[in-house]
């Protein structure tokens, strides 16, 4: 025998008596790591934020409130009137008790905002319509597996907000078998400001085309408010001055 091997041979031995018995006694089962340490969490999305009460569960009135700057509120509100961009400013969202560090606000809608912060001498205590994108600022964070809120204020009527309108139509549109947002009603406060009630709705974005759809190859588009549901031929041009482009935009695939 060669002087190397006859002074190793016994981790040798117990080398192939290691592989033998673990083919031989454990086979095929499988093995999974496991730690006893309280430092280590394994999640799908170590971001995803959950609370034990749903955002749309639709038995109770949510309570929302948002902690931003009077500065980056009243700069949100100039921006708009000035330019009608609707820019994202950083908040902290609390909803149900429970806090979301560092999330996008932004004002939402078209014709519920013209003129409202006009009529207020008080931007801040004003009540308009907003959506919440909790990945904005951090990849990846989302709330109960939403990353976009939709904080709606019903339609104007003699100054008075409906907001049993959106929730009846959609209810109406679920029960004829169609596919609708989820909604529920909600007590948003923001800042020190007076809390109103509002229509909070998953937003209808790419995560809502996946979780309804098999087949995200299309294109999500967004009707503007002048637009009709008349048909005008194949030309898909012929409906860019009346639709919105939301999703695939990434990809190069566009109406023109």
């Amino acid at each position: 025998m060669d002087i190397k091997l006859k002074r190793h041979y016994k981790a040798i031995i117990l080398f192939i008596f290691t592989i033998f018995f673990f083919g031989l006694v454990i086979g095929e089962t499988m093995m999974v790591p496991y730690s006893s340490g309280t430092q280590l969490k394994v999640s799908a999305n170590p971001d995803n934020i959950e609370n034990g009460i749903y955002i749309f569960d639709g038995s109770l009135v949510h309570e929302i409130e948002i902690d931003m700057t009077e500065e980056d509120y009243d700069l949100m509100v100039t921006t708009f009137n000035e330019t009608g961009e609707k820019e994202y400013f950083p908040a902290d969202i609390t909803i149900d008790g429970v806090t979301i560090k560092n999330v996008g606000l932004r004002l939402k809608g078209n014709s519920s905002l013209n003129g409202l912060f006009k009529k207020n001498s008080t931007s801040q205590d004003t009540q308009a319509p907003y959506l919440i994108k909790l990945d904005k600022y951090v990849d990846g964070q989302s709330y109960q597996g939403y990353t976009e809120i939709a904080v709606r204020t019903g339609s104007f009527n003699g100054g008075e907000v409906s907001l049993l309108e959106e929730p009846l139509s959609l209810f109406i549109y679920q029960e004829s078998g169609q596919i609708v947002p989820e909604y529920s009603y909600a007590s948003v406060k923001v800042s020190d400001n007076k809390a109103y009630y509002y229509v909070i709705c998953e937003n209808i974005d790419g995560n809502y085309i996946e979780k309804h759809f098999s087949d995200t190859d299309g294109i999500l588009y967004k009707k503007g408010n002048s637009a009709d549901f008349s048909y005008k031929g194949e030309d898909q041009t012929k409906y860019i001055s009346e639709y919105e482009q939301k999703t695939n935009k990434k990809n190069g695939i566009t109406l023109s």
